[in-house]
């Protein structure tokens, strides 16, 4: 293997390495967590509910349980700006002889992860990390091929 190609690797393989040291530490740490949230229906009418992730979190799914043979969710979605916050459903209840029933809605939360300060970063850092290196590479490379230009070359005796 030449230099050339040992600096190529090398260029590549530091901000690859970089960017995982914070996913290395994340992997070790659960930050998901689930809300649930119920609401005990006994009286014919529509009922909404929602579960909502703590402060400073994120929503990455949920859903609605509404177990009665005659009633029906009417929708169940995520609630809150990008990203969602929360979750959300509305059901029909029309009151089917059932003595109480629970409508529950669930939101799985996520807690950003934060590594020295630092926030792991998103997936297109990893894009980033690459064309940067692979620039720095060629400009080392461009600037090696000059110098090696201007040296003196012996006339043939």
């Amino acid at each position: 293997m030449n230099r050339n190609q040992k600096i190529f690797i090398l260029t590549l393989a530091i901000p690859l390495v970089l960017y995982g040291a914070p996913y290395a530490y994340a992997a070790t740490v659960s930050s998901s967590y689930v809300v649930s949230n119920t609401l005990w229906v006994i009286t014919p009418a529509t009922y909404s509910l929602t579960a909502t992730c703590n402060t400073g979190d994120y929503a990455t799914g949920g859903g609605a349980e509404f177990p009665v043979s005659t009633g029906n969710i009417i929708y169940s979605l995520p609630v809150g700006t990008a990203p969602p916050t929360g979750w959300a459903a509305t059901a029909y209840y029309p009151g089917s002889g059932e003595p109480s029933v629970a409508l529950i809605v669930k939101v799985v939360c996520q807690t950003p992860i934060t590594v020295a300060g630092i926030g792991v970063p998103e997936f297109g850092s990893l894009y980033a990390a690459i064309a940067i290196a692979a620039i720095a590479y060629f400009g080392l490379t461009l600037l090696r091929t000059k110098k090696t230009a201007k040296l003196p070359v012996a006339a043939p005796q």
